[in-house]
């Protein structure tokens, strides 16, 4: 595959499958055979993110500089759910706890909280010192994420009380 030159993510796996971005698609390989097993197409700008659900190995959400998130159903190579933006998504993640919450860290540098059944993602918090390269959600509390900046210092968020910590 070519390859991902803004994509912040790379590869991510969930165990069973590798998901790897290329600048226009996704290339799914099965682990135990280590072979091609799909290819997630349809893009026509460069993907910038990606990561498996925890909660559902068929899912994956992806994102792009044509300012859409989406999240596929890996099985059937179809989008399930799909939101458009006025300026372009470059990091996604799942909620680690919560099964149908993303975050989602925008190019011009908000962040934004996806209840994937909804048509819409809401603005939690904007980031105008700097624009993160690492975004994670904790493995046990559904409320906390951590933004990572290239200073070496980096962010806490807690959804539930609307706060930020920076730490340097």
């Amino acid at each position: 595959p070519a390859g991902n030159h803004a994509n912040l993510s790379g590869a991510v796996s969930n165990g069973h499958r590798m998901a790897y971005a290329s600048n226009l698609a996704v290339y799914i390989f099965d682990m135990a055979t280590l072979r091609l097993a799909q290819i997630l197409a349809g893009y026509t700008e460069t993907i910038t993110s990606l990561d498996w659900s925890p909660h559902d190995p068929n899912q994956l959400v992806v994102s792009s500089m044509d300012c859409t998130a989406a999240v596929w159903d890996v099985p059937t190579e179809k989008v399930v759910q799909k939101l458009q933006f006025k300026d372009a998504p470059i990091l996604v993640q799942y909620n680690r706890v919560h099964q149908d919450e993303i975050a989602i860290l925008m190019q011009d540098g908000t962040v934004r909280l996806w209840a994937v059944k909804s048509d819409n993602a809401v603005v939690i918090r904007e980031l105008n010192y700097s624009t993160p390269t690492v975004l994670r959600w904790a493995t046990k509390d559904a409320h906390r994420f951590v933004t990572g900046y290239g200073d070496s210092s980096f962010s806490i968020f807690n959804t539930a009380q609307n706060k930020m910590t920076k730490v340097k």
